[in-house]
């Protein structure tokens, strides 16, 4: 070895790595469905029809934006999930942080509700759980709020506070969502936004948008850069 070689292997691993994410990128984005309440979800037969290098590389982007997390679960954990996901047409496991549960010929991915932080102090933006952006009129913040999460709450409950667009989500996803707290005490369940520049005819005092930490479509390996650095 020398230090042509060592180059040239860098510069052939550095291409491969970055091939690999941005065709991870490409399947994603035609692939992978995420609603504005942080469901995520796949059709397993697409997934399945992947090599097995990008079937681990699409879990792991879904698991760390689902999760916040920095780090990729254990290759024993994921080998185990994928193991399941191929020999199984119904599915319930737990992986960091995120129910992984397969139905109807899809993989949802729930968040885990015993990850998620108990409460935050109340401010006028916020990223709760690495997952919902939070942002909270002014006017709100004079009272002693907090964010937690929404809990075990029932769907009929939820749809006469005039929540149904919480209320028709799955019960164990539902529970893991930020809400507005007074002394304990439920306030209000922010509007789940699609975007920041969602347009709406009167402005919520709350608002939640799903911008996670770690987003599912990444920035590619930039091998140049790299390599003359």
């Amino acid at each position: 070895l020398n230090t042509a070689s060592l180059f040239e292997l860098g510069r052939a691993a550095g291409m491969a790595r970055a091939a690999l994410e941005a065709s991870t990128n490409e399947w994603a984005q035609s692939h992978v469905t995420t609603t504005t309440l942080g469901i995520i979800q796949m059709d397993i037969r697409a997934w399945k029809s992947l090599d097995d290098e990008h079937q681990r590389r699409t879990l792991i982007r879904i698991l760390l934006c689902m999760s916040g997390e920095d780090y990729a679960p254990k290759n024993t954990s994921l080998d185990v999930l994928i193991q399941s996901l191929h020999s199984k047409e119904t599915l319930h496991q737990t992986l960091c942080g995120c129910h992984i549960i397969v139905q109807l010929g899809l993989i949802k991915f729930y968040r885990e509700l015993v990850a998620v932080p108990p409460s935050m102090q109340a401010q006028s933006i916020m990223l709760w759980d690495n997952r919902f952006k939070v942002v909270i009129d002014e006017s709100l913040l004079s009272q002693n709020l907090c964010v937690a999460p929404l809990g075990e709450r029932s769907r009929d409950q939820l749809e006469k506070m005039g929540y149904s667009k919480v209320a028709d989500c799955p019960a164990l996803h539902r529970a893991t969502l930020p809400a507005l707290y007074v002394d304990n005490q439920l306030h209000s369940v922010p509007y789940f936004g699609a975007n920041e520049e969602a347009t709406l005819t009167s402005q919520p005092l709350v608002k939640a948008i799903f911008l996670p930490k770690r987003m599912l479509l990444i920035d590619c390996f930039d091998v140049g850069s790299v390599l003359l650095s």
